[in-house]
């Protein structure tokens, strides 16, 4: 008889996926327990319950539970900046990319947003997860400067900018957690660029005339 016997670079791999899947598990039942009962009715173990894990491996991952919320926080962003904040030089195609990202990472985390902003007065320790949609809206800045530099946009402080073009989609998504006549509004990504790109927009110059 041969026994079959898993190569150890299989092995290897293995547990690392295993650790990979549970801290996303860990992440996303941290994220939803955070949202619904705000930082300080939030215990370890519900959150370790969420993830079906035990809290000693939630401890082992993540330490204490505000660190577990700055990650969460951070977590809940990373799939969002990568994919939609790219400068091509597509001004519309860009913003519009930029624009559905938010509103995916807004339909998906703004009730946890909102919460976390709203306990960071009280509780210092959060400080670290509000920064995180801080360097969305600045990465997203970024890109705002580039088209200014470029001059195709009004030259404005990017952050004043960047502000009005995606603070809507942020307070839509928050009104639909409270407000369910708002459930059916939503903003159409293209619309919403061209509306702002009026405002915004350098000008284009005519010819002269003949």
């Amino acid at each position: 008889m041969y026994l079959h016997t898993m190569p150890a670079s299989a092995a290897r791999k293995k547990p690392v996926r295993d650790a990979a899947a549970t801290r996303a598990r860990i992440l996303q039942a941290a994220a939803e327990v955070f949202a619904e009962s705000g930082y300080a009715a939030s215990t370890t173990r519900a959150i370790a319950e969420r993830a079906g894990v035990n809290e000693v491996t939630l401890f082992r991952h993540f330490g204490a539970k505000a660190d577990l919320l700055v990650q969460a926080m951070a977590n809940a962003a990373s799939a969002f900046v990568p994919a939609a904040i790219r400068f091509t030089g597509d001004l519309e195609a860009d913003l519009a990319r930029l624009v559905r990202g938010y509103q995916e990472f807004a339909r998906t985390s703004a009730r946890f947003v909102a919460t976390v902003l709203s306990d960071v007065p009280r509780f210092p320790e959060l400080k670290p997860a509000a920064e995180v949609p801080r360097r969305v809206l600045a990465a997203a800045a970024q890109v705002i400067l580039q088209y200014q530099e470029a001059g195709v946009l009004v030259r404005e402080h990017p952050l004043a900018v960047a502000g009005p073009l995606l603070a809507p989609i942020l307070l839509l998504a928050i009104a639909r957690q409270v407000a369910p006549e708002v459930a059916g509004i939503d903003i159409d990504p293209i619309q919403h660029v061209r509306r702002f790109l009026s405002g915004h927009a350098v000008p284009k110059r005519r010819g002269k005339a003949a």
